[in-house]
């Protein structure tokens, strides 16, 4: 199976089948102890790429718990040619939430309320990065279609006016802190712009953080620091492996607890942890292709493999053991999930997800006990996430990219209902299931639980039958995949068991034991029939259907004949089980030259076998129906009575016509269907005119000039599927041939 992958690892991570799996026993890795900070004054604030300017994505002193419910959306207007609009990136500080939403060549920089979604302010651009907000300033990278170059701008968080505006600027990516923001080499005074220095030549064009006076470098090969003060380089670390060991390539580091972790653009390599002062190698960790999340000494990293499901995963960042690893969904055995979101955020003890398909399905926000990596809640998102968007958590709130606008939540109330069963395939009571088919259960939200012995699968006798069972989360359905195929015209029993040791809700609540039943086919099938759209059929023959499999069911009602009228022909209906045939004897002679349509009914108390599975019409579509419906046409078919020349006369005047009277009114007296030939050499002979009397219905065939002498000559009428000589009910004249011999 291969897996998708949109982009670099800064944005991109996918999501595959549910489950939880714990990490190896090591004596080095400590219990996770998830920090509990007291809520600031002002409350917290997310500054757009990371939780501060230096991408320190730590454990939040943030209140959210794991219930929430939906609040304000905001979603700026769409431009012209525009599909959609993504939330690429989400700034919060105090009582302003300022986003940046793309669309197709055009992008919006707006301001909202925190507290009601209500617009401040807002800017247009062709192409915006990543805003970041620094106190009453916010930053924003753009380009300028006008001169092709990059400008970066500063505005007042409040009313949105421009500060200032800088050309000063190499790379869309942005950073601040140390009284400077940079993009790319320059190094621009954030209260007024003016460029104060130019890192150094070994610098590469990104920088990834400001950091304690220092501003790090992350590039090809190469990490370097240099000082926010002067510019000067203050160490430099070589990458072992270049572009291709622990570290490769070029994506934002992160800084925690004194330490740089650089991640790499390979998935099959490792995370680089430096020390931030001196740039002292200290260790590599597993990789992580998003932004990693910090708490203490635990790090909770997001990779992806292109052929196994992708994960998250505690990881200690002293020790390198794996406290836990949490799979995420999966929607079927073939196709992945994708999470659509920048990096997880840990708050009041919770991992926040944003997982999704794609961008073109409603995502899922996933809350993570910290210490297990066990769901706390699931909810769907309705818009899809926003490709390339960071989740965010501030403010008592939590704030989601989407491809509408940015959504947001508050905390919500205790979760005391029970999860329910919104949706099951087969349906309760179904029939002409399939013997290869899976058995699925949706629920109405993330459950937990299922398993082997909760989700279950038994015969007649009570014996459960061996599968596999999956559970997705992203899209909250749980799949029973029996190891063998089932046992034909069975019916079976699914079970999902609920309590508080087996399905059950984050909160605990339990599910209600939840059964239902199901029959396999196959269904009964037609398999030969009389008269079926035949033509000519006799007016006092019997209508036979012979089926597939015995069945029950077969009466007056269930197989019926109708005239044109649709009124029903009485008649006698007959079952012989051994030779599973039912006839219908009509109890009058059918009307000549009439189409009649009979019918064979099927249902759960119509015709069906002796399982329960009622006749079907076509097995090998999704739905057959389970009708079965042909028609015939009574005859007599139309004969010739008469001709000219007779048959095997001799001496015939070589300037004679061909004509032939039918019995009945007919069409189709001309061209392929009246011919004349050479009967030796099989040449057809040219006609110059054909003509039908339909007051005698007599057909003449006029040869375009003289006959040759003493000369065998074959006429030919004859009918076809589609047309050809036929009565006005369709029924074809049988093909009929005679000869003659033309004189001297």
């Amino acid at each position: 199976m291969k897996i998708r992958h949109w982009g670099s690892g800064i944005t991109v991570a996918l999501v595959l089948c549910g489950s939880l799996v714990a990490g190896p026993a090591s004596s080095a890795a400590e219990p996770i102890v998830p920090g509990h900070l007291p809520y600031p004054a002002g409350g917290t604030s997310v500054l757009g790429d990371g939780i501060d300017a230096g991408n320190r994505n730590a454990q939040l002193a943030e209140t959210v718990p794991a219930q929430i419910n939906q609040s304000w959306r905001a979603e700026p207007p769409h431009c012209p040619s525009s599909g959609g609009s993504s939330a690429v990136s989400i700034s919060v500080s105090g009582n302003r939430t300022v986003v940046v939403d793309r669309q197709y060549q055009c992008s919006w920089l707006s301001a909202y309320e925190t507290g009601t979604g209500k617009l401040l302010w807002r800017h247009g651009y062709h192409f915006a990065h990543v805003a970041k907000i620094d106190g009453l300033r916010v930053y924003l990278a753009h380009d300028n279609p006008e001169t092709s170059q990059m400008v970066l701008d500063a505005f007042d968080v409040n009313t949105g006016a421009l500060l200032w505006a800088s050309p000063y600027v190499s790379e869309y990516r942005t950073v601040f802190g140390s009284g400077v923001v940079m993009g790319g080499y320059y190094a621009l005074d954030a209260s007024t712009g003016i460029n104060r220095f130019v890192a150094g030549p070994s610098a590469t064009s990104e920088p990834s953080l400001i950091e304690a006076g220092r501003v790090i470098y992350n590039g090809q090969g190469l990490v370097e620091a240099f000082s926010a003060t002067t510019g000067k380089s203050i160490w430099k670390y070589v990458k072992p492996g270049g572009n291709s060991g622990p570290g490769a390539g070029t994506a934002a580091a992160s800084v925690h607890n004194g330490r740089l972790y650089i991640p790499s653009i390979s998935y099959t390599e490792q995370t680089l942890v430096l020390e931030a002062a001196t740039g002292k190698y200290i260790r590599t960790l597993p990789n992580s292709e998003i932004p990693v999340a910090f708490d203490g000494r635990i790090g909770i990293f997001t990779t992806s493999g292109y052929s196994e499901p992708s994960v998250i995963t505690a990881v200690d960042l002293e020790t390198g053991a794996v406290q836990w690893t949490h799979r995420l969904g999966m929607k079927d055995q073939n196709y992945g999930y994708e999470v659509v979101s920048s990096a997880p955020i840990i708050a009041n003890g919770l991992v926040w997800i944003l997982a999704g398909v794609d961008t073109g399905t409603p995502g899922q926000l996933l809350a993570l006990d910290e210490i297990t990596g066990r769901v706390r809640s699931g909810t769907e998102v309705a818009c899809p996430p926003a490709f390339g968007g960071n989740l965010a958590i501030a403010q008592h709130r939590v704030f989601v990219p989407t491809t509408c606008g940015v959504q947001t939540y508050v905390p919500g109330a205790a979760d005391t209902a029970a999860p329910t069963v919104t949706g099951r395939t087969p349906a309760a009571s179904a029939t002409n299931v399939s013997q290869d088919a899976d058995i699925t259960a949706a629920f109405n939200e993330v459950v937990s639980g299922v398993n082997e012995s909760t989700f279950t699968l038994k015969n007649p006798a009570g014996t459960v039958i061996p599968a596999t069972v999956t559970y997705n989360e992203t899209i909250r359905v749980a799949t029973l995949n029996p190891t063998a195929a089932l046992a034909a015209d069975t019916k079976y029993t699914v079970t999902l068991t609920g309590s508080a040791r087996a399905i059950r809700d984050a909160s605990n609540n339990a599910l209600a034991t939840t059964q239902w039943t199901l029959t396999t086919g196959p269904g009964p099938t037609v398999m030969n029939r009389t008269a079926w759209f035949a033509t000519g059929v006799s007016q006092t023959a019997d209508v036979t259907a012979t089926f597939s499999e015995p069945v029950i069911g077969v009466s007056a009602t269930t197989f019926t004949l109708k005239n044109p009228a649709g009124a029903a022909v009485p008649a006698t209906v007959t079952y012989n089980p051994t030779s599973r045939v039912a006839t219908l004897n009509p109890t009058t002679t059918l009307a000549a030259d009439t189409r009649y349509t009979a019918t064979l009914t099927g249902s759960a108390t119509a015709i069906r076998d002796v399982a329960g599975n009622p006749l079907a019409d076509n097995p090998s579509e999704k739905e057959p129906s389970a009708t079965t419906s042909w028609y015939f046409t009574t005859g007599p078919v139309p004969t010739v009575i008469s001709r000219s020349p007779a048959v095997n006369a001799t001496a015939v005047s070589r300037t004679a016509n061909i004509t032939a009277t039918f019995s009945e009114p007919v069409t189709g007296t001309s061209g392929n269907y009246f011919m004349l030939s050479n009967a030796t050499t099989g040449a057809m002979v040219p006609v110059e005119l054909y003509s039908y009397n339909a007051a005698t219905r007599v057909a003449t065939l006029n040869p375009r000039g003289t006959l040759t002498a003493n000369t065998k000559y074959t006429v030919t009428l004859t009918s076809s599927t589609y047309g050809g000589i036929r009565d006005a009910a369709g029924n074809p004249l049988q093909t009929t041939r005679w000869t003659f011999t033309t004189g001297p």
